[in-house]
C-alpha cells in the first residue's frame, strides 16, 4: 500500500486506450484510493449504450426547439466480489466487460446518437457507492457497399460516377464525373454534395456536409467531358450504422445543377479511421 496524495479521488476508471470492438470485451482498470477502511462488497463495472433520438419539435423556425428522447439499450456489467475490508490505501483492478456481438457503434448526429459509456462502482453495504464514469468508443466494421439507389436521372445527360463507394471520416476522396449530354448545354452551379441522412421513423432529414462545385460546365452533343474532384470527408462525420427503432445513418453523394435538381445520384459507406 502506498501513501494517498491530498485530494486523490477514492476511485478513478481507466477505459480502454482505442476503440471497443462488439463481440469483444472492453478491458478497463479501476484504482482505488481509500481515506479509510470499508467494508466492500463488490466492485462493478458497467458498460451503457444510451440512444437519442429527436421525436418532435416546439416552436417554428430558429425558435424551434428540438424534443429528444433517451433511451438505455445497451447494458453488461462484470463484478469483482470482494467481500472483505479494503483500506485505507490504494490498490487496482483489472476487469473485462462484455460487449454484445450486435452492439451498433457509436454515432453523433444532428437527429440521432448512439453514445456510450464506462461506469464503475465500489459496491459498499449501507454506505453510497463510490462511483465514476468513463466515455466508451465503439467502432464496428463498415456494412458492404449496396450499390444505387433508385433515382431520377436527366435522360438527356449521362452521369458516371468514378470513387471509392467505402469513405473514411477525415480523410479526402479523390475522383472524377464523366458527363454526357445529347444535345450543347451549358450546365450552371454544378455542385456533388456530400449527402448525410438520418432517418427517425416517421422522418428523415438530409444534411449537406461537404461540397465541390464546378461554376459553369459546357457540354457538346454526345462529347464526354470529364471532371476530377477532390472531397473532403469530415473527421467528426457519424458512420454508416442501423440502429434500434429501425433508425439510421446512411450516406450519399448527389449531383445536382441549376435546372437539373438531381442529375445523379449513388449511395456510399463511411466508416471511422
Amino acid at each position: 500500500m502506498h501513501k494517498i496524495a491530498r485530494g486523490a479521488p477514492p476511485l478513478t476508471l481507466i477505459g480502454p486506450e482505442g476503440p471497443a470492438m462488439p463481440g469483444q470485451p472492453v478491458l478497463c482498470t479501476v484504482n482505488l484510493a481509500l481515506p479509510r477502511a470499508y467494508e466492500v462488497r463488490a466492485v462493478r463495472v458497467e458498460v451503457w449504450g444510451v440512444l437519442r433520438r429527436v421525436v418532435g419539435s416546439l416552436g417554428w423556425g430558429p425558435l424551434r426547439l428540438w424534443r429528444w428522447a433517451t433511451e438505455r439499450v445497451i447494458r453488461t456489467h462484470h463484478a469483482l466480489p470482494i467481500g472483505h475490508k479494503l483500506g485505507p490505501g490504494t490498490a487496482s483492478y483489472r476487469l473485462e466487460v462484455p460487449l454484445p456481438a450486435d452492439a451498433p457503434p457509436t454515432a453523433r448526429g444532428r437527429m440521432l446518437q448512439m453514445v456510450y459509456t464506462l461506469r464503475a462502482r465500489l459496491d459498499i453495504p449501507h454506505a453510497p457507492d463510490r462511483w465514476e464514469v468513463a466515455p466508451l468508443r465503439v467502432h464496428t466494421s463498415p456494412p458492404p457497399w449496396e450499390g444505387l439507389p433508385p433515382s431520377p436521372r436527366e435522360e438527356s445527360i449521362s452521369v458516371r460516377l468514378e470513387a471509392p463507394r467505402t469513405l473514411v471520416a477525415g480523410q479526402r476522396v479523390q475522383g472524377s464525373l464523366a458527363l454526357v449530354a445529347s444535345h450543347p448545354v451549358v450546365l450552371n452551379d454544378l455542385r456533388l454534395d456530400l449527402v448525410q441522412r438520418e432517418r427517425v421513423p416517421p422522418r428523415e432529414w438530409a444534411f449537406t456536409v461537404g461540397r465541390v462545385a464546378f461554376p459553369s460546365v459546357s457540354l457538346g452533343a454526345y462529347a464526354e467531358r470529364v471532371l476530377s474532384f477532390s472531397l473532403g470527408i469530415p473527421p467528426q462525420a457519424p458512420p454508416t450504422c442501423v440502429l434500434p427503432h429501425h433508425c439510421s445513418i446512411q450516406w450519399s453523394l448527389r449531383l445536382t445543377a441549376r435546372g437539373y435538381p438531381r442529375l445523379a445520384e449513388v449511395s456510399v459507406v463511411v466508416g471511422t479511421g
